[in-house]
């Protein structure tokens, strides 16, 4: 959160997206959230589609949802959003925000990840019934009938990934609710007597995979927003007029001549440019904030932002301050390597994408108890990293899903990306490798095993390793 006492405390985010309360710091995208109304208008669904890292997510909820809250859709300021991300549970997501919303009465239900409430879920029968289930479900949950309803499905991917889940196992209940929900989707924001409206957030390198859903890919083709990258001057009002800001606990601030500019030329066009950007901001103010001890309107300097680390490694050594405070204890160490191993999966060709692990398998992995795993989320919390979710006021169980605020953390934090991940593919090829001696040895293929080799095989069954396979994190495939 953002907010104290309903001022802003912050002027930059951080890794994580901005979110509604963040609206007043939010700039240079207006034209963008101009031309998503207007396919909204036309068409009540709009696919935002960009790379990782693009800013779609704060897009949608920092500048999209609050223009529409504030009528510019139909001049109807009576809106009911419901935001959520579909992870493998696609109904039973929508179903916790629709019990948010009737349960807090308010317009906006949003939440990352809710936990799941087995007493709250009454409407998923409903759901399930028909491609109507949302109208039906929105009827008999006493939510306002002169209520219009915006559903925002952030980061849709997901679906692909929940509908292959058990590919090549016979199971295909996966891929029907998946198909079941999207057509859902599709019914109700297209049906001109409905009262629903639909958003979809996309990474651009899945645009493909719409074509598994019926519809899908003309849905996306009549209404797609590609996010484009901001150009100069959107960037300078980015960085600049959040200092500007009058209502807010921070006090107006502005930069030393020279390093706006240098902040843009090094955002460049690299990868995860917006998270990395902001990020290297909230430090570079931070360490400004400290050096002027309190003074009013602090001058961001060179000095602050070369200490922050810059665009490019600004939030690596975040990271690695928080490693730093538990790498000597063996058991916090062992337990954040296994913890944030579980966080991605990695594609064939290389690309570091984010998974949702149950706390529960980090338990079975690193054999931790709970409140050992969230001392550990909380140090990646602290100093305003905000890297894992959930957030610290929300409660924990073995059922609760763990998440990081963004996935360039996974890609830019050296010591993960280039260390911890690097070692589990080498691991991973020497267990193929193994098992594949092993199987053709008992098929009578191979020799014997040479004493080396054995010895690997002892050592392996030491080993407590998440990522070979097994039913606790199966991106890796050594059968």
């Amino acid at each position: 959160m953002n907010l104290q006492n309903g001022e802003l405390v912050m002027p930059y985010p951080g890794l994580r997206a901005f979110m509604a309360e963040d609206q007043p710091l939010f700039f240079g995208l207006e034209a963008q959230v101009g031309a998503m109304l207007h396919q909204l208008e036309d068409h009540r669904f709009v696919a935002v589609v960009g790379s990782s890292g693009s800013g779609k997510s704060s897009l949608v909820r920092a500048g999209l949802l609050p223009a529409i809250d504030e009528g510019f859709l139909l001049g109807s300021t009576s809106w009911l959003s419901l935001v959520f991300k579909p992870g493998s549970q696609p109904y039973h997501r929508l179903d916790c925000e629709l019990q948010r919303a009737v349960r807090l009465g308010k317009k906006e239900a949003t939440a990352s990840d809710p936990p799941l409430n087995a007493n709250e879920l009454s409407y998923v029968p409903t759901l399930l019934q028909s491609d109507r289930g949302l109208l039906e479900a929105l009827t008999s949950s006493g939510i306002s009938p002169k209520a219009n309803v915006m559903v925002v499905v952030d980061q849709f991917e997901e679906l692909f990934a929940f509908r292959l889940m058990n590919a090549g196992r016979g199971d295909v209940a996966s891929r029907d609710e998946a198909a079941a929900f999207v057509r859902m989707l599709l019914r109700c924001s297209s049906d001109p007597d409905s009262r629903v409206w639909v958003i979809l957030t996309m990474r651009s390198d899945f645009i493909g995979n719409c074509e598994a859903f019926l519809g899908l890919p003309e849905a996306v083709s009549r209404s797609q927003f590609l996010v484009p990258r901001l150009d100069r001057g959107q960037m300078e009002e980015a960085i600049r007029r959040p200092g500007e800001v009058a209502d807010a606990v921070f006090r107006p601030f502005t930069f030393e001549t020279g390093l706006v500019n240098r902040i843009i030329n090094d955002a460049g066009d690299r990868p995860d440019q917006l998270p990395l950007l902001q990020h290297a901001l909230m430090r570079t103010w931070k360490f400004a904030l400290n050096r002027a001890n309190g003074d009013s309107g602090p001058a961001l300097s060179e000095g602050d932002y070369h200490k922050a680390g810059g665009i490019e490694n600004a939030l690596s050594l975040h990271a690695d301050a928080a490693w730093a405070t538990i790498a000597s204890d063996e058991r916090k160490a062992d337990i954040a390597r296994h913890l944030f191993l579980l966080l991605c999966d990695v594609s064939p060709d290389g690309q570091i994408t984010r998974r949702r692990p149950k706390i529960a398998e980090v338990e079975a992995v690193t054999g931790a108890s709970i409140a050992e795993i969230k001392e550990v989320i909380r140090v990646f919390q602290e100093d305003d990293r905000n890297f894992l979710l959930p957030a610290q006021n929300e409660g924990v169980s073995s059922e609760t899903e763990l998440d990081v605020s963004h996935e360039a953390l996974l890609r830019q934090w050296n010591l993960f990306a280039n260390n911890w991940l690097v070692q589990e593919r080498y691991d991973a090829d020497e267990l193929r490798s193994l098992v594949k001696q092993a199987n053709d040895r008992r098929r009578g293929r191979g020799g014997l095993l040479g004493e080396q080799d054995l010895i690997r095989i002892a050592d392996w069954k030491k080993k407590k390793f998440p990522a070979m396979g097994s039913p606790i994190c199966p991106r890796w495939n050594v059968e």
